[in-house]
């Protein structure tokens, strides 16, 4: 299941309270994601170490430092550190450090997206008590930007990045941001067997997909159309 806020689990109570009016702070994040990695035998947390380092980035978020000729300086104070400097060479490597991190991390994301944007158009069977059957959303690049359930009873559950901003029907953040909830429509006031969304006697009906208006059926219930 996805989650907007994966180390919610691992917060304490003070800082589950303190999350909604400042997030997970990254060193927290760090930490959490290098307990974790320990924990499965990985060690690939550290990977961090070659580059974060809260000092420099609370000088550089709060403008709190001078460039002198020996290196970076930081006097200390407006960004709550003490005083401390960092030679070019030492700022040079932690830079390079840095982009080479993000490029790798995006390259990944990147290729990961497109993997499943190859399988945009298709309708997934995702909820087997609802029936929904999920749909991926794929930008003009080919990228995953989101996705589709399609419920039977007529509705669907959207989520899409855009350029724009998120666009975002029928579903909920749970609070604290742990997962996100899709919501499903309508009840049957009578349902039957096929899915508490659909009458007794009536047949399940899907919204179109994005660019095909194939009808949807679950498999199992006729020809279907689920894998195309």
């Amino acid at each position: 299941m996805y989650s907007p806020n994966p180390y919610s689990e691992y917060l304490s109570k003070r800082e589950q309270k303190a999350f909604k009016k400042r997030g997970v702070p990254t060193g927290r994040k760090i930490e959490i994601i290098k307990t974790l990695s320990e924990e499965a035998g990985l060690g690939v947390g550290s990977i961090f170490d070659e580059f974060y380092n809260s000092q420099l980035r609370n000088a550089i978020s709060h403008s709190d430092y001078i460039l002198t000729e020996n290196g970076f300086r930081c006097r200390g104070g407006i960004s709550g550190n003490k005083g401390f400097e960092i030679s070019f060479e030492e700022l040079d490597r932690i830079l390079l450090s840095a982009k080479a991190f993000v490029a790798a991390f995006f390259s990944i994301e990147q290729s990961a997206r497109r993997v499943w944007g190859d399988q945009a158009g298709r309708a997934i069977p995702y909820d087997a008590h609802y029936k929904g059957m999920m749909e991926v959303l794929a930008d003009r690049e080919g990228l995953m930007c989101g996705f589709r359930v399609h419920w039977p009873n007529g509705t669907d559950s959207t989520y899409r990045r855009t350029e724009d901003g998120i666009d975002m029907v029928n579903c909920m953040l749970s609070a604290p941001h742990k997962t996100v909830d899709l919501m499903v429509g309508m009840y049957a006031r009578n349902p039957g067997a096929f899915s508490p969304l659909v009458e007794k006697d009536g047949l399940p009906v899907y919204t179109n997909r994005e660019g095909n208006v194939a009808p949807l059926e679950w498999p199992g219930d006729g020809s279907g159309d689920w894998r195309g």
